[in-house]
């Protein structure tokens, strides 16, 4: 097994290096990496760059931005069937890889997600984190929901609806995973391995303004589609 790994990034300077990092540090070594910049403007492909020899690494930067047109430009040049689809703020522990390999082996899903751990030591933080992971196993027995910091998903089933809904500014995660499932694709929510996530929207604009975009986007994207107009949300890729 191989894995590709796919990363958007837009202005990611601070954090992408502890990413790349981390994927340097980790004990399964079959993986590329694929990185797709929307033309960042502060240090994102010096950053980047730091770590080429380490990881077998490309990097493609594109003038047009939007997480969801990167991601399917990263897609598109991954050669493995099996896609890995992180943020470019989160950090894999360092048996990520190994775990995830074992995990997909067990359940043999078309696509799947992991538990998202913050990285902060605020009981709060740990509270809201908690009720999301809950939220996403318990979709599984509803409408599947793979979480955009971290979706694996085979490139057949992925090709076969035509990747994420590039029109979309929030819930693409939901979307795609919704368009799978509807499709017939096998969804997991694995309790291994586990990833490390950056709560810096939340400490930007606050918790209780966080959840309450997250709970207005999903009622939107359950109900009908994934948000199009930003206008309904303020959430915007690439702002922090």
């Amino acid at each position: 097994m191989k894995f590709s790994i796919l990363i958007p990034t837009l202005n990611e300077e601070k954090f992408i290096g502890n990413l790349l990092h981390s994927l340097n540090r980790q004990t399964f070594k079959a993986f590329e990496v694929i990185i797709v910049d929307g033309s960042s403007r502060d240090q994102t492909i010096k950053a980047i760059q730091s770590h080429r020899g380490q990881l077998n690494l490309q990097v493609v930067v594109s003038k047009r931005r939007g997480v969801s047109l990167q991601r399917n430009i990263a897609a598109r040049h991954a050669t493995s069937e099996h896609l890995i689809f992180l943020d470019a703020d989160v950090v894999p522990e360092w048996r990520f890889l190994e775990k995830l390999k074992k995990s997909l082996e067990l359940t043999r899903p078309d696509f799947a997600t992991a538990p998202n751990i913050p990285l902060s030591k605020k009981a709060a933080d740990k509270a809201i984190f908690a009720m999301f992971n809950r939220l996403v196993r318990l979709s599984e027995f509803f409408v599947p929901s793979a979480c955009g910091t971290f979706i694996y998903v085979r490139k057949r089933a992925f090709r076969s609806i035509g990747g994420f809904n590039e029109d979309a500014v929030w819930g693409e995660d939901i979307d795609l995973s919704r368009r799978l499932s509807r499709k017939g694709h096998r969804f997991a929510f694995l309790s291994d391995p586990k990833l490390y996530v950056s709560v810096r929207r939340l400490d930007k604009e606050g918790r209780l303004r966080c959840i309450k975009y997250f709970i207005k986007g999903m009622m939107h994207t359950y109900g009908r589609e994934p948000v199009k107009d930003r206008a309904k949300l303020n959430y915007e890729f690439g702002h922090y």
